[in-house]
Formats: C-alpha cells, sequence, structure tokens
C-alpha cells in the first residue's frame, strides 16, 4: 500500500470512527491493566495540525508526543508546523505519548472543518461550562452531550472533532472512553484494520 493510499485512508477512518462512534455508548465493561505499553500493539494516537517538532518531541494538539521510532524521528525533520498528520504509537499509564509513525495527510489541514482526534488520561475534571483539559488543550465536550457520556479522571479518553482555530478549543462531538490500556489498543487497533482493509 502506498503512502498516499495510506494517508487517505486515515483521513476516512477518522470520519468513519466518529460517526460509528456516534450511536455507540462509552462504558467499558473490563478494567485490567497492562503496564508493559511495549507488549502492546501501536495505536493511533493523535490526528490533526502540527504545531511544533523539535528534537525529540513533537507538539501536536495540546500534547507534548515523544519520539520512539528513527522512523517517526526522520519525519519530523521534514515536518514544518501546521502539517496535517496522524501519530501512532503507544500511551503510558502516566499519559506520555510515544510516536513510533507519523504520517503526514495528503489534504491539507482546514481548521474547523478538517477532522481532529486526540487520547489521553484524563488528570482534570469537567468544569461547569462542558470543558476538559487533555494536556494543554482545552476540549468542549457539549457538542457531543446528545448522547449520554461519562467523563473519568484518570481515564484513557479519545476525543474526535473539530478546532476552529488553530492552538484553540477542540469541539469534540464524540467522546470515547476505556477502563483498561488493553481495551484502548485493542479498539484503536480494530479500527484501523477495518478500514485498512477496506
Amino acid at each position: 500500500m502506498n503512502s498516499k493510499m495510506t494517508k487517505a485512508i486515515v483521513v476516512s477512518l477518522l470520519t468513519a470512527v466518529a460517526i460509528f462512534l456516534s450511536n455507540t455508548t462509552i462504558a467499558e465493561p473490563r478494567n485490567e491493566k497492562n503496564s508493559v505499553v511495549g507488549l502492546q500493539p501501536e495505536a493511533l494516537l493523535l490526528v490533526g495540525p502540527i504545531s511544533r517538532a523539535k528534537g525529540q518531541t513533537l507538539g501536536m494538539m495540546g500534547q507534548v508526543v515523544f519520539l520512539g521510532s528513527s522512523d517517526a524521528k526522520r519525519t519530523v525533520r521534514r515536518l514544518k508546523s501546521g502539517a496535517y498528520a496522524a501519530v501512532f504509537g503507544y500511551l503510558s499509564e502516566t499519559g506520555q505519548l510515544s510516536a513510533t509513525r507519523i504520517e503526514v495527510l495528503d489534504s491539507q489541514y482546514v481548521p474547523g472543518s478538517s477532522p481532529v482526534m486526540v487520547s489521553g488520561i484524563l488528570l482534570a475534571a469537567l468544569d461547569q461550562n462542558g470543558h476538559i483539559l487533555l494536556g494543554e488543550l482545552n476540549i468542549d465536550i457539549t457538542p457531543s452531550l446528545s448522547v449520554p457520556i461519562q467523563i473519568v479522571s484518570h481515564e484513557i479518553t479519545v476525543f474526535f472533532g473539530i478546532q476552529p482555530n488553530p492552538d484553540g478549543i477542540v469541539s469534540a462531538h464524540t467522546v470515547k472512553g476505556f477502563t483498561s490500556y488493553t481495551s484502548f489498543f485493542e479498539y484503536q487497533n480494530l479500527r484501523s484494520e477495518v478500514f485498512l482493509a477496506s
């Protein structure tokens, strides 16, 4: 599969997963933990514009991503601020994101129109206005409140939506929570496999 096809599929994946998720509940019944994230397959962690790429880290969607592979480091050397990309890798129990692969998407990022996705471990509570912080990113979950949702601190959560202003608030239309690292990786990889195969 060539690079252009992979990048187009990632954008399609985001759109299709968001549609799929809008009709699902976010409760996860399992509660097992696996502290050795290296044993897990890589998962789709972030999709959106690159804020900065410097040294061993990447700034994206209000998150600091550590470059965990030589492939990711090589890709970062070619990146420009504002590039629309998908980051694959691992999420540690402490919430650290480690990139193993970065795919620069062919389509140009359009603020407020292009889909974005961010995942991480919530350390802050939902405020009275329906906003929550994930890293340095302010996420407005009020657009997703048409279906019952449960936001739990210290739980892995994935947000799908749009970002009307660069480095601004993300308007999340879909929220998915996980009580275990295993179920998060399985979910993200299952979605990737389904759409990459189509």
